[in-house]
């Protein structure tokens, strides 16, 4: 099943005489090959910044049993999102924070009486599911840390000549002017061979979106995938 998740709050529906010239000269003097490669590089930079396995987030081990203190849902995601926004800087949108609270408004981050700290599927809602693509528990029982996971096989897709013409995910992104707006590019991921603790997702689309006023591309708060 296909999903499209976008919380780009109308940016990306200008029209196309707005979205030329909100696409900065820098954009404009650019190839379509330099922009994806530009995009691409920061998608990296993004991807590399952290370990496969780095600790996003611990709790000690007392705080398994059930009565205790400081592990109500609210708490564990904000103080998730604290320790992402501490690590990963500019190298991601805003919108890619309130994305990921708006996850977890669905699907939260518990404590689970067999399998400890976890981030719970409880929504019907699978595009919502899409981003916890890149976190992870370290073990699937008594778990005390959530993780980063980045060893998924990534590659820049061409939307604006293949991906939205594509029957089967030709309508993810379709709120972005692809043919007009230089300000996005689409990375597209491979997690379904990988295994995880928590459950994973068949492919990931991420919007790199450019940020002129920092004058750099930014991993944004836009996500489709194949579930």
């Amino acid at each position: 099943k296909e999903s499209n998740q976008s919380e780009t709050s109308g940016e990306a529906t200008e029209n196309s005489s707005q979205a030329v010239q909100g696409s900065s000269d820098h954009l404009l003097k650019l190839s379509a090959k330099e922009r994806a490669d530009e995009a691409t590089e920061a998608f990296e930079s993004w991807y590399k910044s952290f370990s496969n396995g780095d600790v996003i987030l611990e709790i000690n081990k007392e705080l398994l049993k059930e009565g205790s203190g400081g592990t109500s849902p609210i708490e564990l995601q904000t103080k998730l999102i604290d320790n992402l926004k501490a690590k990963f800087g500019d190298k991601v949108s805003d919108d890619f924070y309130t994305g990921l609270q708006a996850s977890f408004n669905f699907n939260p981050v518990i404590v689970d009486g067999t399998k400890g700290l976890t981030i719970s599927k409880q929504n019907d809602d699978k595009s919502q599911w899409l981003r916890t693509w890149f976190l992870d528990t370290q073990k699937t029982e008594q778990n005390t840390k959530i993780v980063l996971r980045n060893e998924f096989p990534y590659e820049w897709a061409d939307w604006r000549n293949k991906g939205q013409h594509d029957e089967k995910v030709g309508s993810m992104f379709s709120q972005i002017d692809w043919d007009n707006d230089l300000r996005y590019e689409v990375i597209g991921l491979v997690t379904s061979k990988q295994e995880k603790n928590i459950e994973n997702i068949g492919g990931v689309f991420v919007v790199m979106q450019y940020n002129e006023k920092i004058g750099k591309w930014q991993v944004s708060g836009t996500i489709g995938g194949v579930m």
